[in-house]
């Protein structure tokens, strides 16, 4: 018997956390080192204790080490802030991926 429900825990939970991190990264985070960049997909793991976040910069891929230092020191405010906005038991590890796929250019 299939359930007309027929996504997992962890996609509706992703896309949660995408929203959200998009939101965040957006309006929240100050780190100069992230700006113009969009949030591109979320992966959960299927415990949900890790999600991977792509992100791409909007106007030039040549400053990936500063993009993956930004958002390692914004990584914790994010998670605080996935804590105190969504309601979840425990709150994922963040893993911050650059988007290779150019589906921009």
């Amino acid at each position: 018997m299939t359930n007309k429900y027929s996504f997992k825990r962890s996609d509706r939970v992703g896309d949660l956390i995408f929203r959200e991190v998009s939101n965040l990264v957006q309006t929240q985070v100050k780190d100069p080192r992230i700006d113009n960049t969009v949030i591109t997909r979320v992966e959960m793991s299927d415990n949900m204790k890790i999600a991977k976040i792509f992100y791409r910069n909007l106007i030039s891929s040549t400053n990936k080490p500063e993009l993956e230092e930004g958002f390692k020191k914004a990584s914790g405010f994010l998670r605080s802030s996935l804590a105190s906005n969504l309601s979840l038991k425990r709150v994922p590890s963040l893993i911050f991926i650059y988007d290779e796929l150019n589906i921009y250019d």
